[in-house]
């Protein structure tokens, strides 16, 4: 608000904070067209078969779209347990966010119906969302497998994106307030 001229309470001075503010980031995120948003979720959906990694082909999948429908970091997705998802009521519970906060995030109903057909193909003694045969899936992981389909999907590689947080970035422009 102090660098659009608006004045504020800060504990460290108006002068000071208005420097403090300053950012010299020429970063830009990747906003995701819906159409390549349907384009990249159709090539997880044809992930092939891994002996390596049980369950892959339908695990990745579940959390790109977790990713985007709910704008999630990539692990706070990633240590979702079963337990943390209400179908019922259609939300996940985020433990231990950033800043170790919890909070409570509503899904889109065809989302919840989604995750609730995607449990029932896992193992039933399974603890995470998403899991590997080391327990859950890892966010090196989910990036190595991401980085292949913009190629399938042709979407350009601009030299810093598209990269799996620009999922959360495009949630925030594409959710409709």
């Amino acid at each position: 608000m102090t660098r659009h001229g608006i004045d504020t309470a800060s504990p460290i001075g108006k002068r000071n904070y208005a420097i403090f503010l300053k950012s010299t980031s020429t970063f830009s995120p990747y906003i995701f067209t819906e159409e390549e948003i349907s384009r990249l979720i159709g090539a997880a959906d044809n992930l092939p078969q891994r002996k390596n990694a049980p369950y892959r082909e339908i695990v990745l999948p579940a959390i790109y779209r977790v990713l985007y429908c709910c704008g999630l970091r990539v692990n706070e997705a990633l240590r979702l347990r079963i337990t943390d998802c209400n179908f019922k009521e259609g939300t996940l519970f985020v433990r231990n966010g950033k800043g170790g906060k919890d909070r409570i995030v509503p899904m889109h109903p065809t989302l919840t119906a989604y995750l609730s057909d995607y449990r029932s193909k896992l193992p039933g003694d399974t603890e995470w969302l998403f899991p590997s045969s080391r327990g859950h899936y890892s966010r090196s992981t989910v990036y190595e497998n991401f980085r292949e389909m913009p190629i399938l999907c042709k979407i350009p590689h601009t030299g810093k994106g598209p990269r799996v947080h620009d999922f959360r970035h495009t949630f925030c422009v594409h959710t409709k307030t």
